[in-house]
């Protein structure tokens, strides 16, 4: 999937998820393009692909190949983008070139291999780079927190048309959508109704209606005592290693800020077995705290490993 991605190029999201499904012998139904919808989440999230979510149906185009290195400097750095047949057919024969599989969540479609270049020092990895014929970035994780701006309303909008599909309010209790009957006036808050396909969000707020998405929806309305996001050093290092980013279940980092993070290992999010939580490993807190600031939220510092995070 990966290699016609590269070779394709671009296309819509509509048939990418159509791909996706036909090559995991899925069928057409909603769980299925679900699935397909969290694939293509994680390959934005690792820097594979580029979606433009609100134009039409939605697009997509390739990233192009670069090699990153992670936070931390263990002598490994990340391929991130497409991967043209070329490209691939260097990989193979490249001796400091190590292909990593990665396990997902049991309901996601099979994630892509992760492909990582060993290096001693700067000489061997530019000496990498150009013999895999990639461009050598380093910390894009860095130069992408430093790019996040605050979150805010968008344009004004009309309220959700009454009579028309069913109006669905965010809860932020079970952090779900639940359907809204309109009977009075609007309370403040963050809504969406179903608009030829898609979902259409809008945020009410000192009676009047703003544009939005459901990502930056959330943390818009979110309180500051909520703590969405929190992040854990590493037991064994807890004073300057990078730690474990945290995010609450059933709330979703916008694309930005994802990737941001998901660069930092290059292999994407982990699922909590029990929680339910999204957990993002080797983020150094100086990242996460650009993340949560840019999300309007304080960043929750866990000190101690409790009972309860352990199974995330």
């Amino acid at each position: 999937m990966v290699r016609w991605m590269s070779e394709t190029g671009h296309g819509s999201l509509r048939r990418l998820q159509a791909h996706l499904c036909w090559l995991m012998g899925a069928d057409a139904s909603t769980a299925s393009r679900q699935r397909a919808g969290l694939w293509i989440r994680d390959a934005v999230t690792t820097g594979r692909i580029n979606v433009d979510w609100e134009t039409g149906q939605g697009k997509w185009v390739v990233a192009p190949p670069v090699l990153a290195t992670l936070p931390g400097g263990h002598g490994y750095a990340a391929l991130i983008g497409g991967r043209p047949h070329a490209l691939e057919r260097r990989l193979v024969d490249d001796p400091v070139v190590h292909t990593v599989r990665v396990v997902g969540a049991t309901h996601h479609f099979p994630s892509p291999s992760a492909i990582f270049v060993e290096y001693r020092d700067g000489d061997e990895l530019r000496s990498a780079a150009r013999r895999l014929g990639v461009p050598l970035v380093h910390e894009p994780w860095r130069q992408l927190s430093e790019s996040l701006v605050r979150i805010k309303p968008g344009v004004e909008t009309s309220p959700p048309v009454r009579g028309g599909a069913p109006i669905e309010k965010w809860d932020a209790q079970s952090r779900r959508f639940t359907v809204f009957e309109i009977r009075t006036a609007w309370p403040s808050g963050l809504y969406r109704q179903e608009v030829f396909g898609r979902f259409r969000y809008a945020l009410h707020s000192q009676d009047k209606w703003y544009k939005t998405n459901h990502a930056e929806g959330v943390y818009i309305i979110a309180g500051q005592n909520d703590e969405l996001i929190r992040w854990r050093p590493d037991p064994t290092d807890p004073a300057s290693a990078p730690g474990t980013l945290i995010v609450d279940n059933g709330v979703s980092l916008p694309d930005p800020q994802r990737r941001a993070v998901g660069l930092c290992t290059g292999l994407g999010p982990k699922i909590g077995k029990h929680s339910r939580n999204t957990r993002y490993d080797n983020v150094p807190r100086d990242i996460a705290e650009a993340v949560a600031n840019s999300l309007r939220q304080p960043l929750t510092l866990l000190l101690e490993t409790s009972g309860g995070e352990n199974g995330i």
